[in-house]
């Protein structure tokens, strides 16, 4: 089963898997946005999330990570029936944040 190993400047964070049939995602996020009243909201951070099986109730993600710029990310493809388990899994309705509920 292929699962994605990813380490922030050498250091393993955790390794994401789907089963046998799924799909996984590894992502780097950069945001700047100004919100309303002038204020800006930044952050910089790495996440993964994946899809098990197909069915709607099956999706998974592990904790954000907080970056910074000079940061080096690597996610190493590798052949596993082992992977982390993910910090939050449900429905995707189960994962909104609470406030868009």
């Amino acid at each position: 089963m292929v699962t994605f190993e990813i380490s922030v400047n050498g250091k393993p964070l955790y390794r994401t898997g789907a089963g046998e049939f799924g799909m996984l995602t590894a992502e780097v996020m950069w945001a700047r946005i100004q919100q309303r009243g002038d204020a800006i909201h930044e952050e910089l951070t790495a996440f993964a999330t994946s899809l098990a099986g197909g069915g709607v109730d099956c999706h998974s993600q592990w904790p954000r990570t907080d970056l910074k710029i000079g940061d080096e990310i690597l996610i190493r493809i590798v052949d596993s029936e082992d992977f982390d388990k993910p910090s939050r899994s449900g429905s995707l309705e189960d994962l909104k944040p609470d406030e868009e509920r």
